[in-house]
Protein backbone atom coordinates (compact mmCIF):
# COMPACT_ATOMS: atom_id res chain seq x y z
CA UNK A 1 0.00 0.00 0.00
CA UNK A 2 1.19 3.49 -0.78
CA UNK A 3 0.90 6.16 1.88
CA UNK A 4 1.22 9.91 2.21
CA UNK A 5 1.27 12.17 5.26
CA UNK A 6 -0.11 15.59 6.04
CA UNK A 7 3.45 16.90 6.14
CA UNK A 8 4.25 15.51 2.69
CA UNK A 9 0.96 16.80 1.27
CA UNK A 10 1.61 20.28 2.65
CA UNK A 11 5.22 20.29 1.38
CA UNK A 12 3.87 19.49 -2.12
CA UNK A 13 1.24 22.27 -2.03
CA UNK A 14 -1.84 20.15 -1.47
CA UNK A 15 -5.24 21.58 -2.29
CA UNK A 16 -6.32 23.35 0.91
CA UNK A 17 -9.93 22.16 0.60
CA UNK A 18 -8.92 18.50 0.25
CA UNK A 19 -6.24 18.82 2.94
CA UNK A 20 -8.80 20.14 5.42
CA UNK A 21 -11.38 17.55 4.35
CA UNK A 22 -8.91 14.73 5.04
CA UNK A 23 -7.95 16.32 8.35
CA UNK A 24 -11.58 16.46 9.43
CA UNK A 25 -12.14 12.85 8.35
CA UNK A 26 -9.16 11.68 10.42
CA UNK A 27 -10.13 13.60 13.55
CA UNK A 28 -7.88 16.60 13.07
CA UNK A 29 -4.41 17.04 11.63
CA UNK A 30 -2.68 17.65 14.96
CA UNK A 31 -4.45 14.75 16.65
CA UNK A 32 -3.84 12.35 13.75
CA UNK A 33 -0.23 13.47 13.39
CA UNK A 34 1.48 15.33 10.57
CA UNK A 35 3.84 12.41 9.89
CA UNK A 36 1.39 9.55 10.45
CA UNK A 37 0.92 7.54 7.24
CA UNK A 38 -2.35 8.04 5.37
CA UNK A 39 -3.09 5.13 3.01
CA UNK A 40 -3.92 6.30 -0.51
CA UNK A 41 -7.06 4.19 -0.53
CA UNK A 42 -8.27 6.46 2.30
CA UNK A 43 -7.42 9.52 0.19
CA UNK A 44 -9.34 7.94 -2.69
CA UNK A 45 -12.34 7.23 -0.46
CA UNK A 46 -12.46 10.67 1.17
CA UNK A 47 -11.22 13.03 -1.54
CA UNK A 48 -11.69 11.16 -4.83
CA UNK A 49 -9.59 9.92 -7.71
CA UNK A 50 -7.97 13.17 -8.79
CA UNK A 51 -6.66 13.87 -5.29
CA UNK A 52 -5.47 10.27 -4.92
CA UNK A 53 -3.56 10.56 -8.19
CA UNK A 54 -2.18 13.92 -7.06
CA UNK A 55 -1.08 12.30 -3.77
CA UNK A 56 1.27 10.03 -5.72
CA UNK A 57 3.67 13.00 -5.80
CA UNK A 58 3.73 13.00 -2.01
CA UNK A 59 4.05 9.35 -1.02
CA UNK A 60 6.32 7.91 1.62
CA UNK A 61 7.21 5.01 -0.67
CA UNK A 62 8.41 5.41 -4.27
CA UNK A 63 5.32 5.62 -6.48
CA UNK A 64 6.64 6.35 -9.98
CA UNK A 65 6.25 2.75 -11.18
CA UNK A 66 2.69 2.64 -9.84
CA UNK A 67 1.83 5.84 -11.72
CA UNK A 68 3.35 4.56 -14.95
CA UNK A 69 1.48 1.25 -14.79
CA UNK A 70 -1.79 2.97 -13.84
CA UNK A 71 -1.34 5.36 -16.77
CA UNK A 72 -0.71 2.48 -19.14
CA UNK A 73 -3.77 0.60 -17.94
CA UNK A 74 -5.95 3.70 -18.36
CA UNK A 75 -4.60 4.31 -21.86
CA UNK A 76 -5.12 0.66 -22.85
CA UNK A 77 -8.67 0.76 -21.55
CA UNK A 78 -9.66 3.49 -24.01
CA UNK A 79 -7.25 2.61 -26.80
CA UNK A 80 -9.98 0.89 -28.81
CA UNK A 81 -11.71 4.26 -29.35
CA UNK A 82 -8.61 5.54 -31.11
CA UNK A 83 -7.90 2.30 -32.95
CA UNK A 84 -11.48 2.17 -34.27
CA UNK A 85 -10.95 5.56 -35.87
CA UNK A 86 -7.31 5.08 -36.90
CA UNK A 87 -6.74 1.32 -37.29
CA UNK A 88 -3.33 1.68 -38.95
CA UNK A 89 -1.85 4.13 -36.43
CA UNK A 90 0.11 2.11 -33.89
CA UNK A 91 1.74 5.11 -32.15
CA UNK A 92 -0.49 5.00 -29.04
CA UNK A 93 0.18 1.28 -28.53
CA UNK A 94 3.90 1.87 -29.00
CA UNK A 95 3.78 4.75 -26.50
CA UNK A 96 2.16 2.44 -23.94
CA UNK A 97 4.78 -0.25 -24.53
CA UNK A 98 7.63 2.24 -24.23
CA UNK A 99 6.06 3.76 -21.11
CA UNK A 100 6.18 0.35 -19.45
CA UNK A 101 9.85 0.11 -20.34
CA UNK A 102 10.53 3.16 -18.19
CA UNK A 103 9.60 1.14 -15.11
CA UNK A 104 13.10 -0.30 -15.51
CA UNK A 105 14.62 2.28 -17.92
CA UNK A 106 14.67 5.82 -16.54
CA UNK A 107 15.77 7.50 -19.80
CA UNK A 108 14.12 10.79 -20.88
CA UNK A 109 12.60 9.10 -23.97
CA UNK A 110 10.90 6.48 -21.81
CA UNK A 111 9.52 9.17 -19.49
CA UNK A 112 8.14 11.13 -22.46
CA UNK A 113 6.33 8.00 -23.60
CA UNK A 114 4.92 7.51 -20.10
CA UNK A 115 3.52 11.04 -20.30
CA UNK A 116 1.93 10.27 -23.66
CA UNK A 117 0.29 7.17 -22.22
CA UNK A 118 -1.07 9.19 -19.31
CA UNK A 119 -2.49 11.83 -21.65
CA UNK A 120 -4.24 9.15 -23.70
CA UNK A 121 -5.74 7.51 -20.61
CA UNK A 122 -6.82 10.78 -19.03
CA UNK A 123 -8.65 12.01 -22.12
CA UNK A 124 -11.92 10.17 -21.43
CA UNK A 125 -13.80 11.54 -18.40
CA UNK A 126 -16.39 8.78 -18.83
CA UNK A 127 -13.72 6.37 -17.65
CA UNK A 128 -13.48 7.89 -14.16
CA UNK A 129 -15.26 5.02 -12.41
CA UNK A 130 -13.13 2.43 -14.19
CA UNK A 131 -10.01 4.44 -13.32
CA UNK A 132 -11.10 4.70 -9.68
CA UNK A 133 -11.72 0.95 -9.44
CA UNK A 134 -8.41 0.15 -11.16
CA UNK A 135 -6.47 2.60 -8.94
CA UNK A 136 -7.97 1.01 -5.81
CA UNK A 137 -7.27 -2.53 -7.00
CA UNK A 138 -3.68 -1.64 -7.87
CA UNK A 139 -3.17 0.03 -4.48
CA UNK A 140 -4.38 -3.08 -2.71
CA UNK A 141 -2.12 -5.30 -4.83
CA UNK A 142 0.94 -3.03 -4.56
Amino acid sequence: MLNTTFAKAEANNACIKSYKKMGKELGGITKYGEDTPIPLDKVLDVCGLHDAIWALRATIEPSENFLIEFSCQCAEHVLHFYEDKYPNDKRPQIAIEVARICITDKSPAAWAAAGAAWDAGDAWDAETQWQTDTFLKMLRDF
